[in-house]
């Protein structure tokens, strides 16, 4: 199984989708493999019908489901009925929406993630991504309460649809919000307490970490980085590392900033970019602002008082200070 991405140029395999091949009333089960390739336990002697599921369910934590509506509807790709092996090329569409929707989620709840927690859900429930074959004015959405997230596959304001890493970063920024959720000592309560910078600007750091890692593996080396500015640049926070964030930039709220980023990044923005950050602050990490104190970030007098308590060797209160007031 392999699927288009036009990110990267290059088909890739699918990995982790569930794959069934039916006969009569016996189904057997497998998992794609890192090329997309599988392999059932034992075959039938004659044609099955094949199906692949863009599920993920790891007992008893949990996982996740893409689906095509509210709730159930599994997304699936119904394969043909054959004897052989099942190939499949996913070029584009609907499908290849799914795909990578599905490849998001599956780097944050089974690949190298950095020392993150996983957006496993509280009593093995998973979470329900549907996947939106419509173009919306959001890119994706989490209702945290619930949590059910949306992502939308075209882009509301000029009916384009979104690429491969756009769809990857999206998926993975909203599954960090389900995350923030679960990391706060009281959950959806302690969380509605949170300042919609913070809500907003964790998950894009998420986001823009993870999408580098999965992108800089399949040799985009500058990916996400204050350099990476392709012919068709993605959206934020990927399009040159977002250290060219302002409070004014076009088509984004000045709640989605890049100062979780700023915090971890060895690159001054303001350098760079005018109007930027002036940002001298390098060494945090998001596994250990994770870890350690994101549950108690409330908005910027809090993370103030907590950066400065958890300081990295060789950054001062008065940086902390000066890359805070462009906040």
């Amino acid at each position: 199984m392999s699927q288009n991405n036009n990110s990267a140029n290059t088909f890739i395999g699918l990995e982790g989708v569930l794959m069934k091949a039916n006969r009569w009333f016996t189904t057997k089960l497998a998992r794609t493999d890192v090329n997309g390739e599988f392999r059932m336990s034992s075959g039938f002697n004659r044609p099955c019908n094949y199906s692949l599921e863009f599920s993920l369910g790891v007992y008893p934590l949990g996982g996740f489901a893409v689906t095509e509506h509210w709730w159930g509807n599994q997304a699936s790709i119904n394969g043909p009925k054959l004897a052989g092996d099942w190939t499949l090329d996913i070029f584009n569409g609907y499908d290849r929406f799914c795909s990578h929707i599905f490849r998001g989620a599956f780097r944050y709840h089974n690949k190298q993630i950095g020392g993150l927690m996983r957006p496993f859900r509280p009593s093995g429930n998973l979470s329900l991504i549907q996947a939106k074959d419509a173009a919306k004015n959001w890119q994706g959405i989490n209702w945290t309460l619930f949590p059910v997230i949306r992502i939308a596959r075209f882009n509301g304001i000029n009916n384009t649809e979104w690429q491969s890493d756009e769809i990857f970063s999206t998926t993975c920024h909203e599954l960090a919000h389900t995350s923030h959720v679960i990391t706060m000592n009281a959950g959806i309560i302690q969380f509605g307490q949170v300042s919609n910078p913070i809500v907003e600007s964790w998950p894009a750091a998420i986001e823009w970490y993870l999408t580098g890692l999965e992108y800089k593996s399949r040799g985009i080396l500058n990916y996400g980085e204050s350099t990476f500015n392709p012919t068709t640049p993605p959206g934020f926070p990927n399009q040159f590392g977002y250290q060219n964030w302002t409070k004014t930039m076009n088509n984004i709220s000045a709640d989605y900033t890049n100062l979780f980023i700023n915090l971890v990044d060895n690159f001054n923005d303001g350098t760079g970019f005018s109007g930027s950050p002036n940002d001298q602050v390098t060494g945090y990490t998001l596994a250990n602002i994770e870890s350690g104190f994101l549950k108690h970030v409330y908005g910027l007098s809090s993370l103030s008082t907590i950066l400065k308590a958890n300081k990295p060797v060789g950054v001062t209160d008065a940086q902390i200070d000066l890359l805070l007031s462009s906040y």
